[in-house]
């Protein structure tokens, strides 16, 4: 699919735009050679009074397939939606203020029905839907929806009262005239109901777009009318809704209008826990019935995004598994070995590609990415699942793109997925310097696909590991090298040689044992992956100190560390109690050493004046206990007194050299009196 945007000196058109009856001329949006019906050109304009962008050709694509058979068959496009094209989340967004109770909704054009499913499974309302597509009579199928497989017309029978919530989840766009669509839809509304919508935010068309967003956003000859927040609540308040509210959200927008004030949080988003139960409920059928393989990858695979957005990890990893287990029983595909998935081959059709692997592979891949590095703590596998997920991703748009199509889903994980993968092997001390390059120069149309502020986005997020690498003369990958080479970076063995100096610094029991890990690494390990010793030894000094190794600590420190080390908690804790124990033992060394008791009192002055000691009341304890011993050893009974009465309580007494010094001091005799 081509796309070309208009010049500064592209002449308006004259049309007339189907949202506020503007005649133009119109500015020129964009145009898709051959994207129209019957390989017309495409072409898009940009209204100047209400700022929607739509098509001059308003003839609609026909969405019927003929009769529809009573057990109608699941073919590659259905099961491609059930089980990752469907935005369950993004469907639901706007829903997110519904509660459970005894609520009514009517879904029109609902495609699968997945708004009708959770208004009745999630919340206990009653659904009923319109939408004579294939899709439609599939959702009845699956899902057991009241889905009348017709167009929802003026002349439809509705419910005396109506519905509480209307919703038409990306419909709006579709039709030639969206004024006509909305009044028929407006009957369907209560006195106090709301209806909801959700269509392509028309903002979004822009050059910077990524693709996989800008595609599935103009859809030549399907999406007739791109609305704008202006535009949608322009459209909504004509036809009569006197509340209405416009949201945009990632290349959506949402809307809600009534007659009546909307009830409140509508633009809250999606209902987190009520969603999570919707997904568990489906996933857990009535007894003796088994959900479609397809369905029940789409809904597993959602639930376990998202466990992995909310932190419960451990629930997460339980999902994975029963999702790795089908793709193996399924697809002969081991998930539990990512790098045999880093170069699957690219099928030559969708068909192929359906039929070979999970359509969701991407996602699980990444989202078994992140909890083999937060849950696991394992960098070296983290990226190998990344990557995986960064290839796989690649692969299923390109073979989207090859058919006029793509998916927002895969173009969202793939350019977080690289940063993961590349972000764990510098972690581990990998020189991603040449790769990141590479990726960055990368067309769009090639390497990883990212769009040029993916790319910038790329460069930046990973700026500060590429800069704690040590320098090196790196070289420049072709074009054509980029995923063999991230995949032959992940496949090397040294992150398993790295995971191995971590485990081996992680067990040692004393600072040799320290030394002997760090020093562990061959030269021309050390030559492959350059930060591989930077990264040993942040751990070392980490060790050291919780070894209480603090003179090694220091030695370590001066000898490979830098101040650039203290921008990362751990190694800022670490040098702390380094700094503040070589303080401790540089008083207690003093006190040791005072002659007499003005010595003392002036190493404590000086302590409690500022520094470590100031900060720590633990540390000045500890320090006031030595002065305390020293002053009671120099007999300056007075001055230890003194200092006891300041500093000490009776937990000293449970200090065994403090409690003997203690014991030492003469009696206080009471005052001479004369006879």
């Amino acid at each position: 699919m081509h796309f070309i945007w208009p010049s500064p000196d592209a002449r308006p058109v004259a049309a007339h735009c189907p949202v506020c009856d503007a005649v133009g001329p119109h500015a020129e949006a964009l145009l898709v050679p051959g994207g129209g019906l019957q390989g017309s050109d495409w072409q898009l304009l940009r209204c100047g009074t209400c700022d929607a962008r739509f098509s001059p050709d308003r003839r609609v694509a026909s969405y019927e397939q003929g009769a529809i058979p009573d057990d109608p068959p699941c073919d590659y496009g259905t099961d491609f939606y059930l089980e990752v094209g469907a935005g369950l989340d993004a469907m639901l967004a706007p829903l997110g203020w519904m509660r459970p109770g005894t609520g009514s909704l009517l879904e029109i054009g609902g495609s699968v029905g997945f708004v009708s499913d959770y208004a009745q499974v999630a919340l206990g309302w009653k659904a009923k839907g319109y939408d004579p597509s294939l899709m439609a009579a599939v959702g009845r199928k699956l899902l057991g929806l009241d889905i009348v497989l017709d167009y929802f017309q003026d002349d439809t029978p509705l419910p005396e009262a109506g519905y509480d919530v209307v919703s038409a989840t990306e419909l709006i766009e579709h039709v030639p005239d969206p004024v006509s669509l909305l009044r028929t839809l407006s009957r369907g509304v209560k006195d106090q109901g709301v209806l909801v919508l959700t269509t392509p935010d028309g903002e979004a068309l822009a050059p910077q777009t990524p693709m996989a967003m800008l595609s599935p956003l103009v859809s030549p000859s399907l999406h007739l009318t791109l609305f704008t927040r202006t535009s949608l609540e322009r459209i909504l308040r004509a036809v009569g809704f006197s509340h209405v509210r416009v949201r945009a959200a990632s290349g959506t927008l949402w809307a809600h209008a009534s007659h009546a004030p909307l009830p409140p949080g509508v633009e809250s988003g999606t209902h987190g826990d009520l969603y999570r139960t919707y997904l568990k409920r489906r996933l857990a059928p009535a007894s003796g019935t088994a959900l479609y393989p397809r369905l029940e990858s789409g809904l597993r695979y959602r639930l376990l995004k998202e466990l992995v957005n909310h932190g419960d990890y451990q629930e997460a990893m339980a999902e994975f598994s029963m999702l790795a287990d089908a793709a193996l029983r399924q697809y002969g595909l081991d998930l539990s070995r990512p790098e045999a998935l880093l170069d699957l081959p690219q099928p030559p059709s969708i068909e192929g590609y359906v039929a070979a692997a999970p359509t969701n592979l991407t996602g699980l891949l990444y989202f078994r990415a992140i909890l083999a590095n937060n849950l696991e703590g394992d960098a070296g596998r983290a990226a190998l699942y990344a990557a995986a997920a960064a290839t796989t991703g690649v692969t299923m748009r390109q073979v989207l793109q090859g058919v006029g199509m793509d998916n927002g889903e895969a173009g969202m994980l793939v350019p977080v997925a690289l940063r993961l993968a590349l972000g764990c092997l510098a972690g581990q001390g990998a020189d991603i310097r040449p790769l990141v390059d590479a990726i960055g120069q990368a067309p769009a149309t090639d390497g990883f696909l990212l769009s040029p502020a993916e790319q910038d986005e790329l460069r930046d997020s990973l700026a500060n590991a590429v800069h704690a690498l040590p320098p090196a003369n790196t070289g420049t990958i072709p074009l054509e090298r980029i995923k063999p080479e991230l995949v032959d970076l992940c496949r090397s063995d040294l992150p398993r040689a790295a995971r191995a100096m971590r485990e081996a610094l992680e067990n040692a029991v004393d600072a040799s044992g320290v030394w002997q890990a760090l020093n562990s690494m061959d030269v021309q390990t050390l030559r492959q992956w350059p930060g591989l010793r930077t990264q040993g030894a942040k751990l070392a000094l980490i060790r050291l100190t919780q070894l209480s190794a603090f003179e090694e600590a220091k030695t370590l420190f001066k000898e490979l560390g830098n101040d650039s080390w203290r921008a990362e908690e751990p190694l800022a804790i670490a040098l702390t109690i380094i700094a503040d124990m070589a303080a401790k033992a540089e008083a207690e060394n003093e006190l040791k050493a005072a002659r007499n008791a003005l010595e003392v009192k002036a190493v404590i002055a000086r302590l409690t004046a500022g520094g470590a000691f100031r900060e720590r009341p633990d540390l000045m304890t500890h320090i006031a206990k030595v002065a305390f011993i020293r002053l009671v050893q120099l007999s300056a009974y007075g001055e230890a007194r003194a200092l006891f009465a300041t500093y000490g309580n009776d937990g000293w007494r449970e200090d065994g050299p403090v409690a003997t010094a203690l014991g030492m001091l003469p009696p206080v005799r009471p005052p001479f009196r004369r006879a």
